[in-house]
């Protein structure tokens, strides 16, 4: 079985996007192996599948993985708009192997073409099982920014959503071009 694994999304392979997954082969890590790739269950070229990535193990041998989509195009009989979107796929690892399965797409409330959603992502699991993800919209607003917060008990199946944005911003900052969450208890440790 393996101690590590890597995602390597390739965002412009194959035009939709792709994930590689290596594993070691040792404990020490001497020896990886591509041992597997994946792209969205619905891609489309130019979704850049895989641009962003995020993944944790939240309890063991299961977690969720995040990629980030920023060029996800919505179809419409009247024109197309280039959105973004945040596949979340649910991990099972066996083996040292992940299987990813496709759970859901989520894209913001009021996103717009070219926004860029999903150009950065990050998760965190809290107490009582919530769990948060951040992800960055830096396009947003004539390139100001904007970071959409969630935060679910429930893998995203239902989601609450709030919006941040630069108290100071102005065109051209593009705030939330990267995103970080950080656990601080207040006791001065930060997970």
């Amino acid at each position: 079985p393996s101690n590590y694994i890597i995602l390597v999304g390739t965002y412009s392979s194959s035009i939709i996007g792709t994930v590689y997954q290596f594993a070691t082969l040792d404990t020490l890590g001497d020896t990886w192996v591509s041992y597997s790739s994946f792209t969205s269950s619905d891609g489309q070229i130019n979704d850049c599948f895989g641009y962003s990535l995020y993944s944790a193990r939240w309890v063991q041998n299961s977690g969720l993985s995040l990629y980030g989509v920023y060029g996800y195009t919505v179809i419409s009989a009247i024109n197309s708009n280039s959105k973004g979107a945040v596949y979340i796929y649910n991990n099972i690892i066996s083996n040292g192997i992940i299987n990813a399965i496709e759970l859901k797409k989520i894209t913001g409330s009021d996103i717009l073409n070219n926004d860029n959603y999903g150009k950065s992502i990050t998760s965190l699991k809290y107490d009582n099982n919530i769990c948060y993800l951040a992800i960055g919209v830096p396009n947003k607003e004539q390139n100001k920014g904007q970071v959409y917060l969630y935060y679910s008990k429930d893998r995203f199946e239902t989601k609450t959503e709030l919006i941040l944005t630069a108290f100071d911003g102005i065109s051209g900052d593009l705030f939330g071009q990267s995103v970080q969450l950080i656990n601080y208890d207040y006791s001065n440790n930060y997970n």
